[in-house]
């Protein structure tokens, strides 16, 4: 048997019952989100529930492509985004780090996909539905015209820290009951995802055999570097280098992503500086 879904994004298919599924458990990735951007209570949730929308969103991406997913909150306001690749390697930031304690949430969601410098889809809709559960469901029958349901749970332990933060999303096959679906769906509906992960665990879904056609790792992982940093001061220009350097002698950048802290030391900044000017201008 596998070990339980911890971790990990699973794409899987059940003739029996009729349905196409995804299943995804991001709890560390989620209590990184936490720590990095130092989350209380509901905004940990929140964050939470927002990464595994995007993860679940990410599902058919591959190779270069990417799922970048932001929301705009009205009611509580906040603001998310989670930048997701094939590989399942997930970043996200979110603010403020404290929200009162209030739901149904509201806002606006973006859905972008991409590969390098290329956009392929953009779409934007409501934040309906109290939550990231109610819109992606509303998502699936309202886009994809597909019959559907979607279970996103968050939980936090004693601590404040996350205890989970996993989803489900189940798609009813062109050719299957519909009564087995509401029955198979009600079921999980009901039940909690910690269960279902050990069903498929043992390949199955409440009874039914599953086939397992992908499983992959989730994990936080930020593509920021010093080298990054560096560029982006490159592109600045000789004028802005030397204006940081006669200001400040060097200069310090922080991701907004992971929290990480970058200094670019005076000697560093002359070296930059000197390739600027070197640089023909355009």
């Amino acid at each position: 048997m596998d070990p339980p879904l911890r971790d990990a994004f699973l794409i899987g298919i059940s003739d029996p019952a009729g349905v196409r599924l995804l299943a995804v458990d991001a709890t560390t990735a989620a209590e990184e989100v936490r720590v990095r951007h130092g989350l209380w209570k509901e905004a940990a949730q929140v964050a939470a529930e927002g990464l595994v929308a995007a993860l679940l969103m990410s599902a058919y991406t591959k190779g270069e492509e990417r799922i970048t997913f932001q929301v705009q909150g009205e009611r509580p306001r906040f603001s998310f985004a989670a930048d997701v690749d094939a590989d399942g390697r997930v970043r996200a930031r979110f603010s403020p780090a404290t929200l009162p304690a209030a739901r149904p949430l509201s806002g606006l969601v973006l859905v972008i996909k991409h590969l390098p410098g290329r956009e392929l889809y953009r779409g934007t809709a409501p934040l309906e539905h109290g939550d990231f559960q109610g819109a992606l469901q509303a998502y699936l029958v309202r886009s994809q015209q597909t019959v559907g349901g979607v279970r996103i749970a968050s939980r936090l332990g004693s601590d404040g820290e996350v205890a989970l933060a996993a989803g489900l999303l189940v798609e009813k096959l062109p050719d299957a009951s519909t009564e087995v679906f509401a029955d198979l769906f009600g079921d999980l509906a009901a039940c909690d995802l910690r269960s279902v992960q050990q069903d498929l665990a043992a390949k199955t879904l409440r009874g039914f055999p599953v086939e397992v056609l992908e499983r992959r790792g989730v994990r936080f992982a930020c593509p920021c570097s010093q080298a990054r940093c560096e560029a982006i001061l490159l592109g600045l220009g000789a004028g802005e280098i030397r204006s940081l350097l006669e200001a400040y002698g060097q200069a310090e950048m922080t991701c907004q992503w992971c929290g990480r802290r970058y200094v670019v030391p005076a000697e560093q900044l002359e070296r930059l500086e000197a390739e600027a000017l070197r640089r023909p201008r355009a």
